[in-house]
């Protein structure tokens, strides 16, 4: 387990509410492009899965980490909902 300096924590908190709330942050809404989200989901999880698993290599532990959780995340939703 890695423990972060408090001012280590604030910088990420920081930078994830940056990013979460800036100007270059653009959501897109499945039902702006004429698709059910969840038909969009289950059709797509296979391929999103595949490419997080190629990329998960490529990138520093902490990040491979995070792709780990989405894709658990990831499947038990597939199981769930599809």
């Amino acid at each position: 387990m890695v423990d972060f300096t408090q001012e280590e924590r604030l910088r990420i908190a920081q930078a994830l509410a940056d990013d979460m709330g800036g100007e270059n942050t653009k959501a897109v809404d499945a039902a702006a492009l004429g698709a059910d989200p969840k038909q969009l989901f289950c059709q797509n999880w296979p391929l999103v899965k595949t490419v997080l698993g190629y990329i998960k290599p490529l990138l520093p532990a902490p990040i491979g980490w995070v792709i780990s959780g989405l894709i658990a995340a990831g499947d038990i939703l597939h199981g769930k909902i599809c």
